[in-house]
């Protein structure tokens, strides 16, 4: 966590670079499964090349960098719950787990050929406007297939440090499939705000927990061992 200084004009070169990267590689992906060209292996072979290519330009551009902690071996089917703080660690965890599927907000899969990508890499929507009464149905279906599920449980992005209640869903689907959760604790709002397109050098925390039972004081007590507040 050392150099914590601000990069504002490798900062400012990567919030052009992040959205005109993602497009061209959504308008790619969908041309090539309009053409039957792509596969679903090959599909999330794409998606994590595209993060990990946007994890190296964030480095290069700005100075930040990702390390992970206790990454699982042969993760498949598992339900990870993880801080959420900025766009980094949506990045590193695509990066690092194998066919990763998120719980994500409904709007997401009505934009143009982004929302298209979303759907056929099998991610969840929910209105957080409605209750949803399918989802679990949906994230069943996934993780059978031995996709990884991955859940925000605070719902929204954090400031670091900050603690928002958890909402009810990681724990209702793993009480459901009677399945433990695997905790990701990170520092990632240290360096990237958010809000801000600002980022600072320095190096931000990924860690993974043991599985723990789907109870929410035995998760918040968790991700404070792993990272330090």
């Amino acid at each position: 966590m050392k150099n914590k200084k601000d990069n504002i004009f490798g900062s400012l070169v990567y919030s052009v670079f992040l959205p005109f990267y993602t497009i061209l590689t959504a308008i790619t992906i969908t041309i090539g499964i309009s053409c039957k060209i792509i596969k679903e292996n090959m599909l999330y072979e794409i998606v994590r090349g595209w993060a990990k290519f946007n994890l190296k330009m964030l480095q290069l551009l700005t100075g930040l960098k990702v390390e992970y902690e206790n990454v699982p071996k042969n993760m498949s089917g598992q339900i990870i719950a993880s801080e959420h703080q900025s766009t980094l660690e949506i990045l590193a965890l695509i990066a690092i787990v194998p066919r990763p599927v998120f719980v994500l907000k409904k709007s997401l899969m009505k934009l143009p050929f982004f929302g298209y990508c979303l759907r056929k890499l099998g991610m969840i929507p929910v209105d957080r406007k409605n209750r949803n009464v399918h989802w679990m149905d949906e994230a069943q279906k996934q993780l059978d297939l031995g996709k990884n599920l991955i859940i925000f449980p605070e719902g929204t992005r954090a400031e670091f440090g900050k603690e928002l209640e958890y909402k009810a869903g990681v724990f209702r689907i793993a009480k459901y499939l009677n399945k433990q959760i695997i905790p990701v604790a990170i520092n990632a709002g240290i360096f990237w705000r958010r809000r801000s397109w600002i980022k600072k050098r320095g190096t931000s925390i990924i860690s993974f927990g043991q599985p723990i039972n789907a109870d929410p004081i035995i998760l918040r007590k968790t991700i404070h061992k792993l990272v330090p507040r």
